[in-house]
């Protein structure tokens, strides 16, 4: 997967944690990362990200906001979301949200784990646009196997 073919935003108020996520996030796609949840939706709508990888517990717009506005939204409504919190959060607040959002992670996290759990998501996203590619004219239809 060619790393300029995908978009990534990474959205959390802690920047310590923000740069843990764009150092593990950063070997498989271009990176956006926001501190501001309102400033990552609106960049959201000028061009959509493939993915967001997102915290639950922000300020003034939770994570859970977010995906809200996102998912009402024709430009935005396909952007995968991958939603970190933590368990009781996942087991209390985010149920509604489980066919919003691809995948949740648990905090405390393993960089690496979340790291190759978005990249699996990645490689899907990827597949989908060469698949979404095939079926254009003067494009060669087939399977490499």
């Amino acid at each position: 997967m060619s790393k300029g073919s995908t978009k990534v935003m990474l959205v959390d108020d802690n920047p310590v944690i923000l740069e843990i996520l764009r150092r593990g996030i950063e070997p498989y796609a271009d990176i956006l990362a926001y501190t501001d949840p309102a400033a990552a939706l609106a960049r959201c709508q000028e061009t959509p990200p493939d993915l967001i990888i997102c915290d639950f517990r922000m300020p003034e717009m939770d994570g859970g906001q977010l995906v809200q506005k996102l998912k009402v939204n024709p430009e935005t409504k396909a952007v995968r979301v991958i939603m970190v919190a933590a368990k009781t959060d996942i087991e209390e607040h985010l149920r509604p949200f489980t066919d919003l959002v691809e995948e949740f992670a648990q905090k405390p996290f393993y960089i690496k784990e979340l790291a190759a759990r978005a990249k699996k998501v990645l490689d899907r996203i990827q597949w989908e646009k060469m698949q979404n590619m095939a079926s254009q004219e003067g494009v060669i239809l087939g399977l490499l196997s």
